[in-house]
């Protein structure tokens, strides 16, 4: 049994409408998943390069959301209250999606299918940078109860449960004819759970005062300029950079060993279920603890799962694809998760007041611009390389490696 803290109960439930808003962020995140992953490769057609440079497209909204938080901050929110701007955000990224019942799904239609998958992911980072910030003054609020990453903790195991649905929602959604529907009317829900939400006027401290933009932008200068944030924003972002083989995976699985799409869903609602539980085995046992540790055996797996990926790919490992898909899941989304906890504990500590969102989400989008950066290189190494070859393969993973052990020692030379 995990010890439970006598305030934990009390504390839930006034925050129950925060848990809310991140599971509707975490099911909306999540529905649209497999439905792309079969749309765009056997409906557009796209190969595994191609897979990688369309997710980086369409992901890129959430490296810039220092950009989209600098707006919502210091303007939008001189008129509108941030749960309403979430509530706007996810019925317009709603919308987006019953766009694409409007044209033809085939190559054809490529730049629309872009088009709009990327204004959908817009409009969800939108409500994702002002739910975040809310999180986050809430935190500096009241961190005589929140504080070590508690609050953090249960929002994203909040969130790891709304992708939990998601995934099994997302995998029926794959069955029927019409899914994006579906996914824009779900989105309902995020509308709700906007106007639901508690949100505080942005202030700087207790003051509800507003600067002007020239003010406002020397402020955030001057608060960016410190070295200490500034090597905590290199060191997320040499974390984040390194190749992926997401979309040679994803290909793999999905046209040479024809894998379900239901099998795809579980693996990533067991995904999500390891998530919540490195989320409370976080909260429980290591939020004391040393985070570089953290940080660190947790990249020390990823890298072997990666290696393991490559093994899988070659021949070298003859196991089950789908047996497999569901085991690097499980494995995968624990330490992965547990790696990202101290980051994220740690970039709340980082951000000062009155600058909740365009802080935080600078230091969660440099992890997202890293992830579309080693996306790209990822497309425009499979593209070079080629996927058909053993030796091809070796290459690609060759060059994976050597940038991971890249960021490991950006890592240990910023804080070991």
């Amino acid at each position: 049994m995990l010890p439970v803290d006598q305030r934990v109960v009390p504390y839930l439930r006034g925050n129950g409408d925060m848990l809310f808003c991140y599971f509707s962020l975490g099911l909306l995140l999540q529905i649209p998943v497999t439905v792309m992953r079969y749309f765009l490769v056997e409906k557009v057609g796209l190969g595994p390069a191609e897979l990688a440079e369309a997710a980086a497209l369409i992901t890129f909204p959430w490296a810039v959301k220092p950009l989209t938080a600098f707006l919502s901050e210091n303007i939008v929110s001189r008129c509108i209250r941030r749960n309403i701007q979430i509530a706007a955000a996810y019925g317009l990224a709603g919308l987006c999606w019953f766009a694409f019942l409007l044209f033809d799904h085939d190559r054809g239609s490529l730049f629309l299918v872009l088009l709009y998958a990327f204004l959908a992911s817009f409009f969800t980072s939108y409500a994702d940078v002002c739910l975040d910030a809310c999180m986050v003054r809430r935190i500096h609020l009241d961190s005589s109860v929140h504080g070590g990453g508690r609050l953090q903790s249960f929002v994203l195991a909040s969130r790891a449960l709304g992708s939990l649905v998601g995934s099994f929602v997302s995998g029926g959604l794959a069955l029927f004819v019409q899914p994006f529907l579906l996914i824009a009317i779900l989105h309902c829900t995020g509308v709700v759970a906007g106007c639901y939400l508690r949100s505080l006027p942005v202030g700087r401290g207790n003051s509800e005062t507003h600067k002007s933009t020239c003010a406002v932008c020397s402020d955030t200068c001057s608060a960016l300029l410190w070295t200490e944030r500034l090597i905590f924003v290199a060191v997320l972002f040499a974390i984040a950079t390194p190749v992926s083989d997401f979309a040679i995976m994803q290909y793999f699985f999905q046209t040479k060993k024809k894998v379900a799409p239901m099998t795809f869903s579980l693996s990533d609602a067991l995904a999500s279920v390891m998530t919540i539980a490195a989320s409370l085995f976080f909260n429980a046992f290591l939020r004391d603890k040393a985070w570089q540790s953290i940080v660190m055996l947790s990249q020390c797996i990823l890298f072997a799962l990666l290696a393991t990926n490559m093994l899988l790919l070659v021949g070298l490992l003859d196991i089950d694809a789908g047996l497999y898909l569901v085991g690097r899941s499980v494995i995968g989304g624990f330490f992965g998760h547990i790696g990202f906890m101290p980051l994220v504990v740690r970039a709340a500590d980082l951000v000062p007041d009155g600058l909740e969102g365009t802080f935080y989400s600078l230091y969660m989008s440099t992890v997202n611009l890293g992830s579309v950066v080693g996306e790209e290189l990822s497309g425009l190494l499979t593209k070079t390389l080629g996927t058909t070859s053993h030796t091809a393969l070796l290459c690609f993973y060759l060059i994976a490696i050597v940038h991971n052990i890249f960021s490991f020692l950006t890592f240990h030379l910023a804080y070991g």
